[in-house]
């Protein structure tokens, strides 16, 4: 396993990124996270086996990414750094590149250049250090991990903590995916969009508090997400087959 250290200020890029990527099926390890460029070099300095890859932002506090090159440089950095940039740092990514850095990956990310990447870069790799054979294929054809499916549980999950206020924006951010790549991969994924998820969690936790309390159904509506009751009780409607008083009606008669 290659060792890689991941460096940004934002926790959520820097968690999503360590937590939601296949990372070992390709044939790296993460070993640390840094909230900034002198957070990173501390690292590297103290660890005792070497940062094989190094993947950092460029804007951040206290140390910027092209600070943190430039001392590397200067103690002989021996990995392979590459840039995570925003549309608007392009000059700043290229500044990186005039410094040596692999590759630079552009913001929102797109786990599958992610991913083509790193496949390029473990070759690279291997082929430097002979003592060690690729035995990574395709990520895309490894049936045997199902990191997209990985990804969609995470963000269920997340849903069904946050529905009543959740988008698709803060859904995405939590994953550190686009909101378009998450739009598609979801659809994809769960069979249906990722609003008509929502939508569907609000209805269940709507109908358990129609069956199990005495709340009134135009607080149950804004608790469940709705701002507006009328168009609460035509989405129950059309989901249930029923209003939300008939549904509480009818669970009343049943006991």
């Amino acid at each position: 396993m290659y060792r890689l250290l991941i460096v940004d200020d934002e926790v959520g890029i820097r968690n999503g990124l360590a937590n939601f990527f296949p990372w070992a099926e390709l044939g790296f390890q993460v070993v640390g996270q840094a909230r900034n460029g002198e957070q990173a070099l501390k690292i590297i300095e103290e660890d005792e086996k070497p940062i094989d890859v190094l993947m950092t932002d460029i804007k951040m506090p206290v140390m910027d990414g092209l600070k943190l090159i430039e001392q590397l440089k200067k103690c002989d950095f021996s990995g392979k750094i590459i840039l995570l940039s925003a549309y608007n740092e392009f000059e700043y990514a290229r500044r990186g590149l005039q410094l040596g850095v692999y590759d630079y990956i552009l913001k929102p990310t797109d786990y599958r250049k992610i991913a083509e990447l790193f496949e390029r870069l473990k070759k690279e790799l291997d082929s430097e250090d002979g003592s060690k054979k690729s035995e990574t294929g395709n990520l895309y054809d490894n049936t045997g991990f199902d990191y997209k499916g990985k990804i969609i549980r995470e963000v269920k999950e997340y849903i069904e903590k946050n529905y009543a206020e959740i988008k698709l924006a803060d859904a995405a951010a939590h994953v550190n995916l686009s909101s378009s790549y998450l739009s598609v991969l979801f659809s994809a994924e769960a069979g249906m969009s990722f609003s008509e998820y929502v939508q569907r969690v609000r209805l269940q936790e709507a109908a358990r508090l129609l069956s199990e309390t005495y709340g009134k159904i135009y607080e149950i509506s804004e608790r469940v997400g709705y701002n507006n009751s009328k168009n609460f009780t035509r989405a129950f409607r059309k989901f249930y087959g029923m209003s939300p008083r008939d549904y509480r009606n009818k669970g009343q008669k049943q006991e």
